[in-house]
């Protein structure tokens, strides 16, 4: 979902977060192996099949991680974040401001320029 003009987004769960991260920087290792270690600039069949089983294997550790689930999934409690990741939320009349001043500034530049 995108946000709206002004609107913050926060991520809500930083357990599955995590663990999307760490999958996404497992991805890239597994291209080096797969395209330089094991078979240099081929794909064969069953990396290819492993690619998309690990796919899989990071659908099911999110649902665990987002589940709760014992033994498969970070201990982190939704609670459990340092307050210094949150960002402040701007306050509507400070954006409102902010957004008026953008569009006097550009067309005034449209203007002279």
């Amino acid at each position: 979902v995108v946000p709206k003009a002004g609107e913050l987004k926060k991520i809500s769960d930083i357990g599955v977060w995590l663990v999307g991260l760490c999958w996404s920087f497992w991805a890239y290792v597994w291209l080096y192996i797969i395209l330089k270690v094991w078979t240099p600039d081929v794909v064969t069949l069953w990396e290819s099949l492993l690619t998309v089983l690990q796919y899989g294997l990071l659908l099911l550790h999110a649902y665990a991680q987002d589940k709760r689930l014992p033994d498969l999934s970070l201990p982190l409690a939704r609670s459990d974040r340092p307050l210094e990741w949150v960002p402040e939320e701007p306050s509507p009349q400070k954006h409102g401001k902010l957004t008026e001043d953008y569009f006097d500034l550009h067309q005034d530049a449209d203007l002279t320029g």
